[in-house]
């Protein structure tokens, strides 16, 4: 009895260490540890306005009030909503202005025009007047953001992107070039380079 108990007061002491982090540093990843090198930095989608609206999973319409206006939770604010990491790439006497990322990471983006209105599907399931309602995250504008710390970043442009299927990779930009993160120069593949780890 006595280890079973020691193994639960283990298991939730774990578990609100990791919550505590989770909150109070939303945006910690490996980017921001000083262990990797300085050409990585954290990929985010910002999101302006944030709500809940739901979608009738037996309609398959979005739910809607008597003035067919969108049925909609109360405003969750502005904030990221989703976050990767990228590095910069380029010459190492200029100044850094290209990120490679993987286009898994800025699909949400891409998806919403490159800035518009757009919505993320979640999990979360609600049952109400006989029908099954699906959560999802709307929210009005959105942009891209690298940033170098929790409180410093710059807004980014998609330069180019490939498929999340087949090749998942994307090209970011800045609108100037940066020297708070060093390019990381890339060698030029040749036949020798084939197969070796």
């Amino acid at each position: 009895m006595t280890k079973f108990f020691k193994r639960c007061v283990c298991i939730l002491f774990s578990t609100m260490i990791s919550l505590i982090f989770m909150f109070q540093y939303p945006l910690t990843c490996n980017a921001f540890n000083k262990d990797v090198e300085h050409g990585t930095v954290v990929v985010a989608l910002y999101a302006n306005n944030l709500r809940y609206i739901y979608y009738n999973m037996d309609t398959g319409d979005w739910a809607r009030d008597e003035k067919g206006r969108l049925i909609q939770s109360a405003l969750q604010g502005s904030r990221v909503l989703l976050y990767g990491s990228g590095f910069f790439v380029g010459r190492t006497d200029e100044k850094a202005k290209y990120i490679v990322t993987n286009n898994h990471c800025i699909e949400n983006f891409l998806e919403s025009k490159e800035g518009g209105p757009s919505h993320i599907d979640t999990e979360e399931e609600v049952k109400s007047d006989g029908y099954t309602y699906k959560k999802a995250l709307y929210f009005d504008s959105c942009e891209l953001r690298v940033y170098y710390d929790k409180n410093d970043y710059e807004e980014a442009f998609v330069e180019a992107h490939g498929d999340t299927d087949k090749q998942d990779l994307a090209i970011l930009k800045l609108r100037e070039g940066t020297s708070k993160r060093s390019p990381l120069t890339l060698q030029i593949p040749n036949e020798d380079m084939v197969g070796d780890t």
